[in-house]
This record gives C-alpha cells, sequence and structure tokens, in this order.
C-alpha cells in the first residue's frame, strides 16, 4: 500500500486510533488523493511506527486505549523534527480546537470525516511541515514525504 510521488517519495500519513472503521474511510480518502495511510491502534504502537517510519502529518482520536492525544502530543514534541499533530473526536467544538492549537498541534478534524476536509487539512498540515523542515536544512534538501503527486 505504498504510494510514491512522482520523485519517488511516500506520501504518508500515521492515523491513530482504536475504531478500525475509521482507519478504512480515511484509506478510501487518502488513497485516492495519493497518500499512504500508516495505522496504529494504540500511542505505544504509534511511537514504534514513527521509529521505522517517519511521517510529517500525525492524526490522532482524541481518546486513546493509552494515554490520549495530549500524551502522544507530549511525545511527539520530544522527537527532534516532530510530524504535525491533527486531533479527530466525534464531538469537536471550538474548546478542543483552541486547546489542540494552544498545544502544539496543528488542527481538528470532525468525524464522521468529510473527504474536502480531511484532505484540506493533511496538505496544509504537510504544506507547513515541509516548509519548517526546509528552513532548518537551509532549503537544499529535498523532503521525505510531502512532495505532491
Amino acid at each position: 500500500m505504498t504510494n510514491r510521488s512522482s520523485a519517488g517519495t511516500r506520501r504518508i500519513v500515521l492515523f491513530v486510533s482504536p475504531n478500525d472503521e475509521d482507519h478504512r474511510a480515511l484509506i478510501h480518502i487518502l488513497r485516492p488523493a495519493g497518500w499512504s495511510l500508516d495505522s496504529a491502534f494504540s500511542r505505544v504502537e504509534a511511537m514504534k511506527s514513527l521509529e521505522t517510519e517517519p511521517a510529517p502529518v500525525v492524526i490522532v482520536e482524541r481518546d486513546l486505549r493509552d494515554g490520549n492525544w495530549k500524551t502522544l502530543n507530549n511525545q511527539l514534541m520530544q522527537m527532534p523534527f516532530p510530524p504535525k499533530l491533527i486531533v479527530t473526536c466525534r464531538l469537536a467544538d471550538e474548546r478542543l480546537w483552541a486547546e489542540v492549537l494552544n498545544l502544539g498541534g496543528f488542527d481538528v478534524l470532525a468525524q464522521p470525516f468529510y473527504p474536502r476536509e480531511v484532505l484540506r487539512s493533511i496538505n496544509s498540515a504537510c504544506s507547513h511541515w515541509e516548509w519548517e523542515w526546509r528552513k532548518v536544512n537551509g532549503g537544499i534538501e529535498e523532503t521525505a514525504c510531502c512532495t505532491t503527486a
């Protein structure tokens, strides 16, 4: 299930959620747009996945069996170049959105997923991640994940 852009780089999103249906829904939204979805069902799985396959964007369910989005966010912030974090939940509201942004997250997606909104959020997060990556690396090197297909 690896999708690569014309430059040969993998366009990847890591989704962290215990809900199989949500994983399937995101696959159906992302695959036609040229994105690959890596799945983790817990915070621990997510961190292991990121060690072996870095991703510019992580989408996480607000509540996990082994913590919540804040716990994962704290771990991501310890990484040398953390991915952009998008939090999702069925009861997304302005209060959650403000909290996510205040703690360094990127965005909040309501469920059920709306394809246009999912793609807008992921593309925007990836663009920000890529811009920061180029800034840190002097704009010389190619990024690993965000080139458009």
